[in-house]
């Protein structure tokens, strides 16, 4: 009786000490977060995950490139839940357990991973983003002689930007946890180019003159 009375406190101090707090044997993304509160776990969770959340992703096309980082673009972690989880865990702990745990050892046995979701709506944007400042419509190149001197305004090409595929791109990335991916983008090339003007021919009347360019 003495025993059972004995083990029976243990466990009951044992129970008090733990109380708000997470039991031994508790892993969350890999952090023992055995005897923290849940404020403690999720800083310390947190403090792991966040070079996941703050990395940084270069998109790329051709010479130009831009860069973001997950949390910039709203990714968030299910790290608060996964704490929850685990001191609901260690509050419904049996009695019995809890006794076995005191005076033999025993742990919770409680892992859990942290997901990490990245919004569509924060990707869609970036890539709508870069689209608005790197489209252009494809140009021609042309004689400008409004100066009263021959001039060639040079051809451009017309560069269009596949958003669809862009952000597929870029969300394979952050969920496969790559460092860099590609713009996908459409060209559109003049058809008349500076080349074709080999020879001008400009005549300014004012002055009885022809020039040979």
């Amino acid at each position: 009786v003495l025993g059972v009375a004995g083990a029976a406190w243990a466990t009951f101090d044992y129970s008090n000490e733990y109380a708000g707090r997470i039991l031994p044997g508790t892993r969350i993304a890999g952090v023992d977060v055995s005897g923290m509160t849940s404020e403690e776990a999720l800083a310390a969770v947190e403090d792991v995950i966040r070079p996941q959340l703050t990395r940084v992703v270069e998109v790329s096309h051709e010479d130009r490139a831009w860069r973001v980082t997950p949390q910039e673009i709203g990714a968030r972690s299910n790290a608060e839940n996964a704490v929850a989880s685990a001191l609901d865990a260690s509050r419904e702990t049996s009695f019995f357990k809890r006794m076995r745990m005191r005076l033999l050892g025993d742990e919770l046995g409680f892992a859990s991973d942290v997901a990490i979701t990245y919004p569509r709506q924060g990707v869609r944007g970036f890539v709508k983003g870069i689209a608005s400042g790197y489209e252009r419509d494809v140009q021609d190149a042309s004689i400008d002689y409004s100066s009263g001197w021959v001039e060639i305004a040079p051809e451009r090409v017309g560069r269009d930007v596949v958003e669809t595929k862009s952000q597929r791109l870029l969300m394979r990335a952050l969920r496969r946890g790559s460092d860099d991916t590609r713009l996908a983008v459409n060209t559109t090339k003049p058809n008349v180019t500076a080349d074709e003007f080999d020879q001008v021919l400009l005549l300014r009347i004012g002055e009885n003159k022809l020039y040979l360019y």
